[in-house]
């Protein structure tokens, strides 16, 4: 039989694909081995074969912690709602009480809790004695006349927001 080409050419067209099919083959037994390692990995520590059951184990273990997860959740939200009713937000802010004193000396320093209640202290220096005020706190208001410091620093205590995560 003639053939329009030489014999040669068949041969190695032949060898060509034979090449290619062998890095087919290669690939595949890469990609197997890759599978095999990950169905291990999911078998490891099961006696029984059943991926079904397996799985479902899995799928009670998630669900399992989900139900957790939700409940911590709640015991957050619930910390963070005592903790901004006891400890609150703070507000200070350091300034000069008298021209004659050449630093920022003099404090105001304020502590509120969610509902608006908590306290401000002052201290005023003087060149030559140090005074310190205590004031409540109820509603954002005090019923002792507040300086404008004193003001100042429970509106910032009163602006902040407690970060829940």
């Amino acid at each position: 039989m003639l053939l329009p080409f030489p014999l040669e050419y068949l041969v190695f067209g032949m060898l060509g694909i034979i090449i290619l099919l062998l890095f087919v083959v290669i690939s595949q037994a890469k990609n197997i081995s890759k599978v095999n390692r990950k169905y291990n990995k999911l078998m490891r520590g099961m006696n029984d074969n059943n991926v079904e059951e397996i799985l479902m184990k899995y799928i009670n273990h998630v669900d399992e912690f989900g139900k957790r997860l939700h409940a911590s959740e709640l015991e957050i939200e619930k910390i963070h709602e005592i903790v901004g009713a006891r400890a609150g937000r703070f507000g200070i802010k350091r300034y000069n009480a008298y021209d004659e004193s050449g630093n920022d000396l003099s404090f105001s320093l304020s502590q509120i809790n969610d509902q608006g209640n908590g306290f401000v202290l002052t201290g005023i220096y003087g060149r030559h004695e140090q005074r310190i005020y205590a004031k409540p706190v109820i509603n954002g208001a005090s019923q002792y006349t507040l300086t404008d410091e004193e003001k100042e620093v429970i509106a910032k205590a009163l602006e902040q927001n407690l970060k829940k995560t």
